[in-house]
């Protein structure tokens, strides 16, 4: 995420290098993490986490080591279909003898409390401009390309969102959405 005076821009999506962009054009001074960070997730993906967070389900989520399992190389949250944690060393984090997993929560739950402090206007960029990302996920998910495209009805599903989705209520524009957000809480358990 990155902030802009007194907005943030969330970035979602298929494409972990919105991440690289935002730090070498922002600075790593203006930037914070989010779950969203480093990992790859279809537009339904997308939805279903923002859903669950305004349900208060979110932390119940990633805190658990049997939510996680492999898929190639990568690790993949079981409760969403499209949300591989793509630069995690996967084997690693779901070694039962090695205390991966535990950083691996304690990131994830710091990653939450970030995403929960965010208060103002917000905006969500959604990307899948990755160069080798389509070949990346076909060699590397069990999820097709087609999965990981934005189609309207998909934006559409952005747009529905609920007002209380951690904090966000969603005003109509043209081509993007302005999504605004109040503080919901410090910890992440509590999104």
């Amino acid at each position: 995420m990155i902030r802009l005076d007194d907005k943030a821009i969330i970035p979602i999506g298929c494409s972990c290098i919105n991440q690289f962009q935002i730090e070498f054009y922002f600075g790593k001074e203006r930037c914070s993490g989010l779950p969203f960070q480093w990992t790859i997730a279809t537009p339904r993906t997308s939805v279903e986490i923002l859903e669950a967070a305004s349900r208060g389900a979110l932390a119940d989520l990633f805190f658990d080591r049997s939510d996680f399992e492999m898929d190639g190389d990568h690790m993949r949250n079981r409760h969403f279909e499209g949300f591989y944690h793509w630069h995690e060393d996967a084997a690693a984090v779901l070694d039962r003898e090695a205390e991966d997993f535990e950083r691996f929560t304690r990131k994830m739950a710091y990653l939450g409390e970030n995403m929960c402090a965010v208060d103002g206007p917000v905006w969500l960029l959604w990307s899948n401009l990755q160069p080798n990302l389509r070949q990346e996920i076909e060699d590397n998910t069990r999820l097709d390309w087609s999965d990981f495209r934005l189609t309207q009805m998909r934006r559409d599903e952005f747009a529905r969102l609920p007002g209380q989705s951690i904090g966000i209520r969603a005003s109509s524009l043209s081509d993007a959405r302005r999504i605004s957000m109040r503080s919901c809480g410090t910890k992440a358990r509590s999104c």
